[in-house]
């Protein structure tokens, strides 16, 4: 199981000031090589949802939804966690752009959903 002491080191180490500036997403899953931001798929998200998401314990769906590793799930801890993390599992993204071309791209949401699922 994913303590709740592993989950915070794991976002600590992927803060720093990548948050600040924007996460960067590798996409070399696609033999290319290249990177993009989580700008390019333009997904705002606060640094905690940020850091969640480089670490693959937070995962969005083609469809927008949002997902949670089933292991965090399973944890029992602080408020951080249970409302921070956890009550989004399985809800769409709670704003999404009104302007299709501003939307996330859903390949790339594809790409780093894939890593997601094999990281759990």
């Amino acid at each position: 199981a994913l303590s709740s002491s592993r989950v915070g080191s794991s976002l600590e180490e992927s803060r720093g000031d990548r948050l600040s500036s924007g996460c960067d997403t590798p996409v070399s899953s696609l033999g290319s090589g290249f990177y993009t931001t989580l700008m390019d798929a333009t997904l705002a998200l606060c640094k905690i949802h940020h850091a969640a998401y480089d670490v693959h314990i937070l995962g969005i769906t083609p469809d927008l939804v949002v997902e949670i590793r089933k292991d965090l799930l399973d944890e029992i801890d602080g408020p951080m966690l249970e409302h921070g993390l956890k009550e989004r599992h399985g809800q769409e993204l709670m704003v999404v752009p009104p302007v299709r071309s501003e939307r996330p791209d859903r390949e790339l949401l594809a790409l780093s959903y894939e890593r997601f699922l094999s990281a759990g």
